[in-house]
């Protein structure tokens, strides 16, 4: 199963790459118009020479594009993650609201159980499969990893004692 990475994650990711590949692609560029200019010598000489600063001149235009295309995913990524927030918030709202880990403890109550002489492995199983249902339920408009993702996170801060 694939593990969610949250927007934000990716965000920051883009925008590492972004910096580095830019940097790069204009360093390249600078010394590659240093050496065109004549000022720092290329050891190569005849057709090499050119076929080597040819390649090395499209490799530093590379970076840049490849630089200025992660700033651009990054400033989406973090679009996504302002809607992400929002929606998080939502449910955390949502939960808190509707007294979520009562109603959650109250069905496992019903279905025979005792909570206190249970597993802390099979409590956690039993409140997150029911979690991940209530959210759901009133939440649809989302995708699995992310739902895992999200009750994973609620799960925390609703059942720690």
């Amino acid at each position: 199963m694939a593990k969610y990475v949250d927007s934000e994650s990716r965000a920051e990711d883009n925008y590492s790459s972004a910096w580095t590949l830019t940097i790069v692609g204009i360093i390249g560029t600078i010394l590659m118009i240093l050496v065109f200019a004549g000022v720092i010598p290329f050891p190569v000489k005849g057709l090499g020479k050119y076929l080597i600063q040819a390649v090395l001149s499209l490799f530093c235009v590379v970076f840049l594009f490849s630089g200025i295309l992660s700033f651009k995913k990054g400033k989406a990524y973090t679009k996504e993650a302002t809607v992400e927030n929002a929606q998080k918030k939502r449910i955390i709202d949502w939960c808190n609201e509707v007294q979520i880990t009562s109603k959650i403890d109250g069905v496992i109550v019903e279905q025979g159980e005792q909570i206190a002489e249970m597993p802390q492995e099979e409590l956690f199983f039993k409140r997150s499969e029911l979690l991940k249902r209530a959210v759901f339920t009133q939440f649809q408009d989302m995708g699995y990893e992310y739902l895992d993702h999200i009750t994973d996170e609620l799960y925390d801060s609703l059942f720690e004692d």
